[in-house]
């Protein structure tokens, strides 16, 4: 019997987000393997340079027109909230058996519990957690009303299941966010099942130890380690890759010019992040279990090491602690780090990365896993 689903998201192909091309994988994945359900995207109609890599769209696409544009000020919150706004008001018209609501935009979860029917059923995909982040920014403070209303009104909501992206994740939604027990799929973010590219890219040198910062610098991320790591990485030894994109970027790479051992990159190809022998990875701990950085999981999925800077409870580190280094992100982490480059050997790398392997193994399982519950789930859905 043909099935249907729709997926609510704000970025998707060929859009380079890595939010928008998770989606696309698990579109691709069941129109391949569940070919009676038919699968709908609604999305902003948007594209943005960074983030992921080139994909065609895969589905039923349903477009919303990008508008009121900006990055600053009460322009960007409005527009936060008219996106999440359309994208359900746009959504709930059709008819489906399912609805996969992301959380980007911000509060799209919260116009979803407002605006759709309760006979539409729907699984959260958490991607990250709002309005829990604009409070780890700073953005507001905990005890607000405002802020108080609107996680109420967001988790209000009875989501069929949720999907998180680690198993620390699940358990802080389940016990914080819906305070019960909800049925939970651990589907990771950042997977890697492509080909390692064969031609070595221009910045490799197998006689040095390559570190790496690939990605995204912004509210959840601590500037703080990066820096650090430009201090002390040992040019005679090691070598340091930046390709830094995001609102803390500009001031770090000003900052790394002409620095010893330190060599500034546009980006980073998924497929050449394997000649990186370790991948910096940065979370703030206040941002613990509201975001779970794609960086460790794509590393990890190639088989390479982590330094993960940020809480030890942090999904990253649980899931991969013998595949990397810590670094915490305290007072100690200038000092942490300074260590770090100091003693790391080949040798501890190699040993680090026959862990990776492994764990590599298990993500392309965990993945499938993942994927397959979805999609056996909708094809067993009956209309309410």
């Amino acid at each position: 019997m043909r099935k249907s689903v729709t997926f609510i998201a704000r970025n998707y192909p060929p859009s380079l987000n890595i939010n928008g091309e998770s989606v696309c994988d698990l579109v691709e994945f069941l129109q391949q393997h569940y070919p009676e359900i038919y699968c709908t995207v609604v999305f902003i109609d948007k594209t943005t340079g960074q983030g992921g890599r080139k994909r065609e769209p895969l589905g039923r696409l349903v477009k919303i027109k990008n508008r009121f544009d900006s990055s600053f000020g009460p322009i960007r919150l409005f527009k936060l909230l008219y996106d999440g706004y359309m994208l359900i008001r746009t959504a709930r018209k059709n008819d489906s058996d399912l609805y996969i609501i992301t959380t980007s935009p911000p509060l799209l979860p919260f116009w979803a519990a407002r605006g759709l029917k309760k006979h539409q059923k729907r699984a959260l995909w958490a991607l990250d957690l709002f309005p829990e982040m604009f409070k780890a920014n700073g953005s507001i403070d905990a005890n607000n009303p405002i802020y108080k209303w609107f996680l109420n009104r967001t988790y209000i909501d009875h989501p069929e299941f949720v999907i998180a992206l680690g198993p620390n994740q699940a358990r802080y939604i389940t016990e914080q966010c819906y305070q019960k027990t909800i049925p939970m799929c651990i589907l990771p973010c950042g997977a890697f099942d492509g080909q390692p590219s064969q031609q070595h890219p221009d910045w490799h040198d197998p006689s040095k130890i390559t570190i790496g910062y690939c990605g995204n610098v912004n509210d959840a991320h601590n500037p703080d380690f990066i820096r650090a790591m430009i201090d002390n990485i040992q040019p005679e030894t090691q070598q340091l890759i930046l390709a830094l994109y995001g609102s803390k970027a500009p001031a770090l790479i000003d900052y790394a010019q002409n620095k010893p051992g330190v060599i500034l990159v546009k980006s980073v190809p998924r497929e050449q992040l394997v000649y990186i022998d370790v991948h910096m990875v940065s979370l703030l701990p206040s941002f613990t279990h509201y975001a779970v950085p794609s960086k460790a999981v794509s590393a990890v999925s190639m088989g390479k090491t982590i330094v993960f800077c940020g809480d030890p409870q942090a999904d990253n580190w649980a899931m991969f602690n013998d595949a990397g280094w810590l670094i915490h992100d305290n007072a100690n982490l200038y000092a942490e780090t300074e260590q770090f480059c100091r003693t790391i050997t080949r040798e501890q790398i190699t040993e680090k990365e026959e862990k990776a392997a492994i764990h590599a193994r298990e993500l392309t399982q965990t993945v499938k896993d993942a994927y397959h519950y979805i999609g056996n789930f909708i094809t067993n859905m009956t209309k309410a």
